[in-house]
């Protein structure tokens, strides 16, 4: 069945769907899809709003004008809604509620021969014309400002690299922002994956393979070079910590050689290559602990907007009510507000309850939580995610975080030095720090440095699992809170 676009009403597009408001259809590709009139209604509301957050009760107004409603109705029939519409091409999610406000449609929405600008959320928008980029089920929050800043980077730095630890989001900031740029980019918007890649001879091929170029010599870089001349492309280079020098070497020889190309990078390191622009990526925004603060104050805070979301998607009835603000403030501390923990964690609420869940980050990294199946296995858990970080660091430097761990709060040079106890021991403190291990505090010329509680926990574990083959380091490098 072909039904044509409406004379009078505009049709949108969304992932595989198509929606009609003149004819009260949706389409999935070319084939009708069952929904109730109620479920509809909502549907062309939100995705008449896209990207805006629509209140719950001018939903009802507009779906039950005639009648009064509980609000579990409303629930109910959103609910329905995203199970019917997540049951479709890539499982994404299209409608996130917004604590204590409403709903809103998170998926980019096109008309016909309309280029959408709108960051995608679903496959068939990714991989339109030259660009391909993965597809986020999620939207970023609290990144905007972040954006913003690599946007104007990119404009004036042919290479920029985003910094930071394993789980704030540099791979997500990086997509989102591919996806903005997208426009200006005709020949291409390409993401690399070097996650998987564990040889480094493999890179060129890769990024041959993300260029959907057949490489039939010995030298792929030659041929890649010869495939971008005179080509405007955007090359996304994601998780380049564990081949750092090879990242840096082939991105100074693809700039060379090619004006029309832009890098952009993610590293827990940076690539230290020729003039290459650092942005170091910071946890997200939490009040401080003493500010008294209503739920409707609180999601104001990027933290706890990321919580309550992600809390909201695993429990439909969860409302963040004002006694339980100082809660999730801590869980959210005690997670460093790194988005992927908090992800994680607030993926429990619907088995915990809040308060059970801030109890059970007291045993260290002992949060029971999986991330989602098809994340890679990095990401599906919090200490997976170190596991990655501390295999690709020196003996020497794994031995000197375990022992930097015992410190606890912040410390200085000469107490780190101290306790290191390795040659090299400032140099090693050093190399910590750019892998984004520690974080450094400047003032004046005062220097102080700071492991995160995700991290200190998890390098105390490997400091247990030490004793336990070499029994006399106990008391030495009992942990000093």
């Amino acid at each position: 069945m072909d039904v044509q676009r409406d004379s009078e009403e505009v049709e949108r597009a969304f992932g595989p769907y198509r929606l009609l408001p003149g004819k009260r259809l949706l389409l999935r590709g070319t084939e009708p899809v069952r929904i109730g009139s109620r479920a509809l209604e909502i549907l062309l509301i939100l995705v008449e709003n896209s990207g805006k957050t629509v209140g719950k009760s001018e939903l009802m107004t507009r779906v039950w004008p005639t009648m009064v409603v509980e609000e579990g109705a409303l629930r109910v029939h959103v609910a329905a809604l995203r199970k019917l519409l997540g049951g479709g091409h890539g499982r994404g999610r299209y409608i996130e509620s917004v604590t204590g406000q409403g709903y809103r449609f998170v998926a980019s929405v096109t008309s016909p021969g309309d280029a959408a600008q709108h960051p995608d959320f679903t496959q068939a928008a990714a991989d339109v014309g030259p660009h391909k980029l993965p597809v986020p089920l999620t939207r970023a929050i609290g990144r905007a400002n972040i954006v913003s800043t690599l946007t104007s980077r990119l404009a004036h730095r042919r290479l920029v690299t985003i910094v930071g630890p394993g789980g704030v989001g540099k791979t997500t900031v990086a997509i989102e922002l591919a996806n903005q740029l997208r426009g200006g980019y005709p020949d291409g918007v390409r993401f690399v994956e070097l996650g998987p890649i564990d040889a480094p001879s493999a890179l060129p091929a890769a990024v041959a393979a993300a260029l959907a170029l057949d490489v039939r010599s010995t030298d792929a870089l030659a041929d890649i070079e010869t495939h971008l001349q005179h080509k405007r492309v955007l090359l996304l280079l994601d998780t380049c910590e564990h081949m750092v020098d090879e990242a840096a070497l082939l991105a100074e020889r693809l700039l060379r050689g090619l004006p029309g190309l832009r890098i952009l990078a993610t590293s827990r390191e940076p690539l230290r290559a020729a003039g290459e622009s650092v942005l170091r990526l910071g946890p997200l925004e939490l009040p401080t602990p003493h500010e008294p603060l209503t739920a409707a104050e609180a999601v104001r805070f990027s933290a706890i907007q990321l919580f309550c979301e992600r809390a909201t998607a695993s429990l439909h009835t969860f409302e963040l009510r004002d006694a339980d603000v100082p809660v999730v403030m801590e869980i959210c501390r005690r997670l460093d507000c790194l988005p992927l923990a908090i992800e994680l964690a607030a993926a429990r609420v619907s088995l915990l309850g809040v308060r059970d869940l801030c109890a059970c980050l007291d045993d260290r990294l002992g949060l029971p939580a999986r991330g989602q199946r098809a994340a890679l296995s990095r990401h599906r858990n919090l200490r997976a995610t170190f596991d990655w970080s501390y295999a690709i660091l020196s003996p020497a430097e794994q031995m000197a975080l375990c022992r930097l761990a015992a410190l606890g709060k912040k410390f200085d040079s000469d107490t780190a030095a101290g306790a290191i106890s390795l040659p090299s021991p400032l140099t090693l403190l050093a190399d910590l720090a750019a892998k984004s291990f520690l974080c450094v505090h400047l003032d004046g010329d005062s220097v102080l440095y700071e492991m995160l509680h995700t991290a200190r926990a998890y390098a105390l574990e490997k400091l247990d699992s030490t004793r336990d083959l070499m029994p006399g380091a106990h008391d030495r490098w009992s942990p000093r809170t």
